[in-house]
Order: structure tokens, then C-alpha cells, then sequence
């Protein structure tokens, strides 16, 4: 599967906030002096890849820590800004899920980048790398960035299922913005971008060649 397969701001736009829609439709790009940044989103096969589909495969999300920042609390992948020692985009992804969550690279498959977002009020341009789960994985939480983590499936991330509200972003600026509600989660922002262009990825079953091949070649002895 390459960048060309993927449905990009088609997907992404169904879940953006209503005050982002116009201006995110009509960019071409991150506007220079953008900062790279990534994240993993790590998908543990259901019932040792057994399952009949892949809608039953889940995805690991974080809960962030509370600080002074706009992403303080929120829902998020693991991952985070691109430095100098990491020698590409996926790099970045895989140590930060290291830091946060104690996730080794050598236990996954790397299967593709996913379309980029760009987000405007930390001037960030994110970067989703996809992998799935060859072994068993232990986290390990960073207490001081990372609360708590779930594995959510992936069904459970349909737009049409979205819901909308008013958030405060920083103190007196909100945005109406449309989020998954999973029990006391709300996934919003990026994240349910994200997530709806993995979501409409499986729902049009362009992943799973590309899921089935990398977890039968991988080390899992059950397949």
C-alpha cells in the first residue's frame, strides 16, 4: 500500500473541528517552519490474527499527562517531535512509543506512514506510522508523561458513530469538534483523524493484505 491508496483529507475531514474544516480543506502543505513530528499507531491482532476481521484488531491509545500545554490530558498515539539523532520520520515514532510506553521496535512490523496532519496551534505536522504487534507486549508507562493506556478496537472508531462538543482548548478559546466516545474517553483532534482514515483504510479492506502478509511473516508462531 502506498501514500496514493490513502483516502488522506477525505477521511481526516470528517472528524476535524468545525472551526478547522475550511482552512484544513484548502491547505496544500505544512506552511514552513513547521515541526516534524510522530506518532505510532500500533495495532494488537485479535485472537492471534486469527480473527475473521480485522475490525476486531485493536489500537493502543495513550492517555496524556496533565501540564501547560494544549495536548495536556488528552487522548493521544504515543509519540512526539522529530530530533536530530532520529534518522527519519519512523525513528521518531518508535523511540518516542519507547519512551512512553517502553514499546520495542524489534516486537512489531512496521507496515506504512499513513497521510500526514498538519495542526496549527502547536504548529506541528504529524506524521502516523502504522505497525502491528508480532509478539506479546509488555507496556511500561512513563508516569511522567503517560497516565493510562487501552487497546480499543478498531470498530469502535466510525465516524458515523462520532459525537459532537465543545471543548476549551486554551482558557476562553473553544472549538465545536466531533470525538469517539469509548466509556469515559473522548478521542478527539488528530487522533480521531487519524483514526478515521484507519477506520475507512479497514472498512474498504485496503489494510488487509498489507496486515495479513506482515503478521504471517513475522516471528508469531501460531500463523
Amino acid at each position: 500500500m502506498t501514500l496514493n491508496d490513502l483516502p488522506g483529507k477525505k477521511a481526516h475531514v470528517r472528524m476535524a473541528p468545525v472551526q478547522r474544516v475550511a482552512d484544513y480543506a484548502a491547505e496544500s502543505g505544512p506552511p514552513a517552519g513547521a515541526r516534524d513530528s510522530a506518532v505510532l499507531v500500533l495495532l494488537i491482532p485479535a485472537n492471534n490474527g486469527a480473527a475473521t476481521s480485522l475490525m476486531d484488531w485493536r489500537v493502543v491509545l495513550i492517555k496524556r499527562n496533565t501540564y501547560e500545554g494544549i495536548h495536556s490530558g488528552q487522548i493521544a498515539f504515543p509519540g512526539g517531535k522529530w530530533e536530530k539523532e532520529d534518522k527519519d520520520i519512523t525513528d521518531t515514532a518508535y523511540r518516542e512509543a519507547f519512551e512512553e510506553l517502553g514499546i520495542k521496535r524489534e516486537h512489531t512490523q512496521t507496515i506504512c506512514r499513513l497521510s500526514h496532519i498538519y495542526i496549527p496551534p502547536s504548529n506541528f505536522n504529524i506524521y502516523p506510522v502504522l505497525a502491528v504487534a508480532k509478539d506479546e507486549l509488555r507496556f511500561e508507562m512513563d508516569p511522567r508523561e503517560v497516565v493510562e493506556y487501552r487497546e480499543i478496537e478498531i470498530r469502535m472508531f466510525n465516524p458515523d458513530s462520532s459525537e459532537m462538543r465543545r471543548l476549551e482548548t486554551l482558557p476562553g478559546e473553544f472549538v465545536d469538534a466531533p470525538g469517539f466516545v469509548i466509556d469515559d474517553y473522548f478521542v478527539w483532534g488528530a487522533t480521531a483523524m487519524i483514526l478515521s482514515e484507519l477506520y475507512q483504510l479497514v472498512a474498504e479492506a485496503k489494510l488487509s493484505i498489507s496486515l495479513s502478509n506482515a503478521y504471517i511473516s513475522s516471528s508469531n508462531p501460531s500463523i
